[in-house]
């Protein structure tokens, strides 16, 4: 019954029937229609039809009827079959990680609801993985962050130093107008700018007056060291580059690559300003702090050979107008 309502009804194709429909459609087609036929054929024409030749061409008309019935079953029944295959390779396809595919099937019938119902699963399965991806960068990053700071707490001279630094450079990101994610992005930077000091030896790091040339060299080592630990989360790239260059000078003497200019990425020069001028105002096992005003002296000497300019003046008006830095 509900058949033969699909079948005859106007609005409905065979595109809009059920799958269990369309199995015994291609059944009536490929069993019972040349069933039926044949006996016609083997019972009941030679009693209707006397004539040979007539019988013969007769023969040969139900012939070609069964075999079109059947090739039509046939090729419906394919069409179903190679539906339903096509769900499995494209859901094989997806759970292999590709993500953002989609099952597509014409079809309104129970193989559409099944891809549906599948596509729903798998943007279920998307959002929660891409959750779980961000929380795991969360912890890592928070991880990364508590390891700076227990570095910063090994030397008594840098003590608040990663706080103060990531307050200037917010600072900076609002007077430039800098977007959310480029401002979160640079006091993530200056938050973990020292992280690299991690593969330092503690005896450089805290010798009482100056470095060796080769402490030095080794010392110049923590930026790269620094970049090698956030590179393994692709959502780092941003800030490992930071952590990179956070040591460029303006007119390309500063480490590990001699960039030059604007060759050094705006947030890394940002970073410079504000970290050379907090260690100028803090005191070092080298020597004592600088006033704030020695410090903002400093700073216009380093302009334009160590550091940008522009951001100097900004830097400075912005610590001014504070009413001096924040200690």
């Amino acid at each position: 019954m509900k058949i033969s309502k699909a079948l005859f009804s106007k609005k409905v194709s065979l595109e809009d029937i059920g799958l269990q429909s369309k199995n015994a459609l291609a059944f009536l087609f490929m069993f019972v229609i040349p069933t039926l036929l044949a006996c016609y054929l083997i019972f009941l024409a030679p009693l209707v039809i006397s004539d040979k030749n007539m019988l013969l061409r007769h023969t040969r008309t139900i012939i070609i009827l069964m075999s079109v019935c059947g090739l039509f079953g046939y090729l419906f029944l394919r069409k179903v079959f190679s539906t339903l295959i096509g769900i499995i390779k494209k859901a094989e396809y997806i759970s292999f990680g590709n993500k953002g595919e989609k099952i597509e099937v014409v079809w309104n019938d129970e193989l559409k609801d099944l891809a549906q119902s599948f596509n729903r699963i798998n943007a279920g399965l998307e959002t929660k993985v891409l959750e779980l991806s961000r929380s795991i960068e969360k912890t890592y990053y928070d991880t990364l962050v508590m390891l700076a700071r227990i570095v910063e707490a090994k030397d008594t001279y840098s003590a608040g130093h990663l706080e103060r630094v990531s307050s200037y450079v917010q600072m900076i990101a609002k007077k430039l107008g800098l977007e959310e994610e480029a401002e979160r992005m640079l006091m993530g930077g200056a938050l973990l700018h020292d992280l690299g000091k991690v593969g330092i030896e503690d005896a450089i790091l805290k010798k009482k007056g100056q470095l060796t040339p080769q402490e030095y060299e080794i010392v110049k080592q923590h930026s790269v060291i620094g970049e090698n630990i956030l590179k393994p989360l692709h959502s780092m790239s941003k800030l490992s580059i930071l952590v990179r260059h956070h040591h460029e000078f303006y007119d390309g003497t500063g480490y590990p690559d001699g960039l030059k200019g604007e060759e050094i990425p705006l947030a890394a020069r940002i970073l410079t300003v504000v970290d050379i001028y907090d260690a100028l105002i803090t005191d070092r096992s080298y020597r004592k702090a600088l006033s704030h005003d020695e410090g903002i002296k400093m700073l216009r000497k380093y302009a334009g050979n160590k550091l940008d300019p522009k951001l100097v003046e900004m830097f400075i008006g912005l610590i001014t107008n504070n009413g001096n830095a924040k200690r």
